[in-house]
């Protein structure tokens, strides 16, 4: 009787359900591999023994290690495989030939005349995270179209801007900066970066170096990562112009502080998108509230805010606007007494809370992007001898005006638990709202929540979001839409 192997029947079984659900059904998958590579914790690189942990969907943990090599070498143009100094595979790596910085746009003062460059005139110093210019000349973005044309090309276009800067960091050899501190390195042969003075990579560094660093490629491990590299022929010239210095430590904000939430991290140390063509430039800031973010990642948006951004956003519009996206089971589970919000209005100088009847009923209206406006009635006061009055409360500057033209109140909306959600909304031509799809989402969220003036969001098409006058701008078409932001509304 043939017994199959736990192992090889788990396979089978993944085989045939992907059949059934016409699932692609190459197994390992490569897509599934790069993607997985380039997401936390892993960030571009694997160690051997860890393949199988990262995707245990492609590789079993008793994988025949020769297969395991063979596969990642049969990608030579996405994958790095890298060997210490016994010859034994210690770790993989991301590393795409074709994401590659023009080293000629970024010698100054000279920049890259090619018209038709196949590399990324994107600054390298960016790219390590330790540009402190106030004003670089160089992009730190992949949003001006020379570098979307490349993208496109490579096959690169989908991948969002965070991932984009995990790939071109992994796909450059690194300096160690172990090695540039202490003078040593605790990973020593097996060390995936070249132990090499980065003053010297700089040209600010000349001998003999006063930290006693080498200033040479001369040793057989830089000898083998210049090759894994294909620097290996290159003139020393060009061989510094391709390393790249990767160092948060003191210029920038370290990135460790802020792993619970990347778009978070890129905002403060000045990787997100932002608009140029307008006075000020670029603008960013540090901090925010992750809680915020958090709660966004726990929603249940389903296929809303999927859409494909290659389209013209909000050109069609298949649901109803009346459709609320809701909070997620846990979200909900959260809350104490089901409550997600209090609304208070200030009269005569006073906040007064307006109860739980009102408060629900302002908390649905808001939550909907498309309603403006709702009627209440004003809550009890002794001063007030209008009770029961109605008033009409716009939801858009949460504002109420008793009589035309008479000052008006206003309403602030407090949060009953830190975990409050938000949605950002576009209006379509068919006056319906839509929601951002969920990268953008994220984006958005955090860039409002340190203040950012504007900033770019999307992959086809490329819009420009002011936070001032809440627009979207298409930036090849120049239509402009009206954004706004809503809490997601929790059931009691």
């Amino acid at each position: 009787m043939f017994v199959m192997a736990e192992g090889r029947l788990n396979k089978v079984m993944e085989l045939l359900e992907a059949l059934a659900e016409n699932k692609d059904t190459e197994i390992p998958s490569f897509n599934r591999v790069f993607r997985k590579m380039i997401e936390p914790p892993y960030r571009g690189k694997v160690l051997f023994n860890h393949v199988s942990k990262m995707s245990p969907e492609d590789f079993q943990p008793n994988e025949p290690h020769v297969s395991l090599i063979r596969w990642f070498r049969s990608y030579p143009d996405k994958f790095a495989v890298f060997e210490g100094g016994d010859g034994r595979v210690a770790m993989f790596g991301v590393r795409v030939r074709n994401a590659c910085i023009c080293w000629k746009s970024n010698r100054q003062p000279i920049a890259c005349e090619e018209p038709d460059c196949i590399r990324f005139h994107i600054c390298k110093k960016f790219v390590g995270g330790n540009c402190t210019a106030a004003r670089c000349r160089l992009d730190h973005h992949f949003q001006s179209e020379h570098s979307r044309g490349l993208l496109k090309r490579y096959g690169l276009e989908d991948f969002s801007d965070v991932d984009l800067m995990t790939i071109f960091r992994q796909s450059h050899l690194q300096t160690c900066n172990f090695y540039d501190r202490k003078g040593t390195c605790d990973h020593e042969d097996r060390c995936v970066k070249v132990h090499i003075c980065a003053d010297f990579v700089n040209g600010s560094c000349k001998e003999p170096c006063p930290k006693k660093l080498t200033h040479d490629f001369g040793s057989d491990h830089s000898q083998r990562l210049l090759k894994v590299y294909d620097l290996h022929d290159r003139r020393l010239e060009d061989q510094l112009d391709q390393l790249l210095i990767c160092d948060f430590s003191s210029k920038q904000q370290d990135p460790k502080k802020l792993q619970r939430d990347e778009i978070l991290r890129l905002i403060a140390t000045g990787f997100a998108i932002f608009d140029k063509d307008d006075e000020g430039g670029a603008c960013g800031g540090g901090g925010g509230d992750d809680q915020h973010l958090k709660a966004l990642r726990e929603l249940n948006l389903g296929d809303k805010a999927s859409k494909n951004n290659s389209e013209e956003r909000g050109s069609t519009s298949e649901h109803s606007a009346a459709e609320q996206p809701r909070a997620s089971k846990d979200l909900r589970n959260s809350l104490k007494s089901g409550k997600c919000a209090k609304w208070e209005m200030e009269i005569f100088g006073e906040w007064k809370a307006l109860g739980d009847v009102r408060s629900r009923k302002l908390e649905t209206a808001f939550c909907n992007p498309k309603q403006d406006s709702i009627s209440i009635t004003l809550p009890d006061v002794d001063e007030c001898l209008l009770f029961d009055t109605l008033i009409d409360v716009n939801l858009n500057d949460l504002t109420a005006a008793l009589l035309e033209g008479a000052e008006k109140l206003k309403l602030r909306r407090t949060p009953n638990n830190t975990d409050d959600a938000w949605l950002w909304y576009y209006e379509t031509d068919g006056k319906n709202w839509d929601p951002y799809p969920e990268d953008d989402q994220v984006l958005l969220e955090s860039a409002f929540l340190v203040k950012v003036k504007r900033i770019v969001v999307g992959k086809g098409e490329i819009y420009r979001v002011k936070f001032s006058d809440l627009t979207q701008r298409n930036r090849e078409t120049g239509k402009e839409r009206r954004v706004r932001r809503r809490p997601v509304l929790v059931d009691a």
